[in-house]
C-alpha cells in the first residue's frame, strides 16, 4: 500500500506538470460506487465548464490490454475523453474507441485547458470535503481538543472577482456555479460531520428531508429553527419551497457561535432569504413562525426553570423546548421536532396541549415511532445530544 500510494503520488505529479489542477484519487462517486479509477482528472470543455477529462489507472501487469476495460468503463459512466495507463511504470495512452493503447512520454494538456466552472454537484462536495478536513487537521495539529476542531464558516464562503467557488489548500480557487455551491456545502458538511466526532451537530440528508415533509401545505411564511445546528432541517424546509415555488423566509437560532457561522456560511448562497442568529432560545423571544422545525436538545437541564403556558415551570430542557416552539407558532401553524430516543412528555406538557389555533396531538406521551401512547400521529420524535 505505501508503495501504491507513492506510485499515485507520482502520477498526480506527472499530470499536474501538464497543467491539470482538479485530481481526485479514488474517487467515490455518487450511484457509480463500483467505479473508482486510480486517477480522475476535471477540465475544461468547450463551453468553459469543468467535465471529468481524464482518467489513469496505475496497474503492474505483464499485458497491458487488460486495463482496457477499466478505461472503458470510465468512458461510458463519467463520458471521459483522454484515457491513460501506467503499467509497471510505463505511460500508455488509449486511442479514442478505447480498443488499444500506444506508449506516450506522459499525459497531454487537455484541448480547452483546466480552468473553467464547476457545474458537477459531487466535485464541488468532494472539493469542500477535502478542504474541511485539511482545516481540521490544521486546527488538531495546533493543539486544539478533539472535541472542538470543526472548522469556521469562513471555509465554506469563499469568492474572487465576485464570484462564488471554493479555496483549495493549495491556495487555489475554483469558481463554482451558486446553485451547486448551495448544496455541496450542506453536503459536505454532513459527510465532514459523519466521519468524525459531530454526527450530533448535522442531520443527514434522509432525516432533514423526512421532517419537512411533514410540514406539507403549511411551508409558507416564516420558517424557524429554534435549535438549528448547522441548519439541516431549514436547508431540507428551504428546498421544498424552492421546489414548490413557495415564498418564505428561514431563520435560525444557534447557541454555539461556531455552528451559528457554519449555518451562516452556507445560507448566504440558498435561493431564499435566510437569517441566523447566535443566541440561546432558552433566553431570547423567539420570532414569530408559520412553521417549526426542529431538534430540541434532550438530556438538557436547564440552570433557571421555564415557566410553561399552564403556569406551572419544569427544568426539563426538552419540555421547555416543546413550550418556546408552540408560543413562536402563529394561529393555524405546525411544528415538527425530532427526538432520537424515547421521551415521554406527561404532566409538564399539559400547558402546551390547549394552544387555539396550532396543530399539536392530543396525547401527552410521544414515542420514537412516531405514534402516540394512544395511537394518534405525531410529529414529535425523540433526539439526544446536541440539535443538529
Amino acid at each position: 500500500m505505501p508503495n501504491h500510494r507513492s506510485d499515485i503520488a507520482e502520477v498526480r505529479a506527472a499530470m499536474r506538470a501538464v497543467g491539470y489542477t482538479i485530481l481526485q484519487v479514488e474517487p467515490r462517486l455518487e450511484n457509480l460506487s463500483n467505479l473508482r479509477p486510480d486517477v480522475l482528472a476535471w477540465a475544461s470543455n468547450a463551453d468553459g465548464e469543468l467535465v471529468p477529462w481524464a482518467v489513469v489507472e496505475y496497474k503492474k501487469l505483464r499485458q497491458p490490454e487488460l486495463v482496457l476495460p477499466s478505461l472503458a468503463g470510465s468512458r461510458d459512466l463519467l463520458g471521459t475523453l483522454e484515457h491513460y495507463a501506467v503499467i509497471n511504470g510505463q505511460w500508455f495512452k488509449a486511442d479514442r474507441g478505447v480498443r488499444s493503447l500506444q506508449p506516450v512520454d506522459g499525459p497531454t494538456l487537455p484541448e480547452h485547458g483546466s480552468q473553467g466552472l464547476v457545474t458537477d454537484r459531487s466535485l464541488a462536495t468532494s472539493l469542500l470535503v477535502q478542504r474541511l478536513w485539511f482545516e481540521a487537521d490544521r486546527l488538531r495539529n495546533s493543539g486544539v481538543s478533539a472535541d472542538r476542531y470543526f472548522p469556521s464558516g469562513n471555509v465554506l464562503t469563499s469568492s474572487r472577482n465576485g464570484r462564488p467557488g471554493i479555496e483549495l489548500p493549495d491556495g487555489g480557487f475554483v469558481p463554482v456555479r451558486a446553485d451547486v455551491l448551495w448544496r455541496a456545502k450542506r453536503d459536505a458538511l454532513t459527510e465532514f460531520a459523519s466521519r468524525g466526532r459531530h454526527r450530533e451537530f448535522s442531520s443527514p440528508r434522509v432525516v432533514a428531508s423526512a421532517v419537512s415533509a411533514l410540514v406539507e401545505k403549511h411551508l409558507a411564511g416564516t420558517v424557524l429553527d429554534p435549535f438549528c445546528g448547522t441548519g439541516s432541517f431549514l436547508w431540507a424546509a428551504l428546498d421544498h419551497a424552492a421546489e414548490q415555488g413557495v415564498a418564505a423566509e428561514f431563520i435560525g437560532y444557534e447557541f454555539d457561535a461556531q455552528l451559528a457561522e457554519l449555518a451562516e456560511g452556507i445560507g448566504r448562497d440558498a435561493p431564499r432569504h435566510v437569517v441566523i442568529e447566535k443566541g440561546d432560545s432558552f433566553q431570547r423571544g423567539l420570532a414569530d413562525a408559520d412553521v417549526v422545525v426542529t431538534a430540541p436538545p434532550v438530556g438538557l437541564s436547564l440552570a433557571d426553570r421555564h415557566l410553561l403556558l399552564d403556569g406551572s415551570t419544569t427544568s426539563e430542557g426538552y419540555v421547555a423546548a416543546l413550550d418556546k416552539c408552540v408560543r413562536a407558532l402563529k394561529p393555524g401553524g405546525r411544528a415538527v421536532l425530532q427526538y432520537r430516543s424515547l421521551v415521554h412528555l406527561r404532566g409538564p406538557v399539559r400547558g402546551v396541549q390547549d394552544v387555539p389555533g396550532r396543530e399539536l396531538p392530543r396525547s401527552r406521551s410521544y414515542r420514537a415511532s412516531g405514534r402516540s401512547d394512544h395511537g394518534h400521529r405525531c410529529p414529535f420524535r425523540s433526539r439526544r445530544h446536541r440539535p443538529h
